[in-house]
């Protein structure tokens, strides 16, 4: 029995690889997309149907930032991990009221994901 459904979004396809395949070994069930633009579309066929997004911050297509507030809008009590390898680029990051949000700085291990 799946813990879930959780929408990956990341544009390095090893990085992107290993997530799913650590997620899968986790209990999560994970849909995989390397862009903002295919996790829109992934997302908007069933808001609900995902109990948390984990996206880069530096997407080709779109901000991480501008993205988690697109889908939120679908679903405000999404969960969000939002990884980037840039200290600064995390500091930036503002909570939404209410709303569960967290970080992770790139490069992390297993546990590190587990943990966040």
């Amino acid at each position: 029995m799946s813990l879930g459904r959780i929408l990956v979004v990341e544009d390095e396809p090893g990085l992107l690889r290993v997530l799913v395949r650590y997620l899968t070994r986790s209990g999560y069930e994970a849909a995989a997309v390397s862009c903002a633009r295919d996790a829109i579309e992934a997302f908007g066929a069933d808001p609900t149907g995902f109990v948390a997004l984990l996206t880069d911050l530096s997407l080709p297509d779109m901000r991480g930032e501008e993205l988690v507030e697109r889908l939120r809008k679908a679903n405000p009590a999404i969960a969000v991990l939002v990884s980037s390898g840039s200290p600064a680029a995390l500091a930036e990051i503002r909570a939404v009221p209410g709303a569960r949000t967290a970080s992770i700085e790139k490069p992390f291990t297993p546990k590190m994901l587990a943990e966040a």
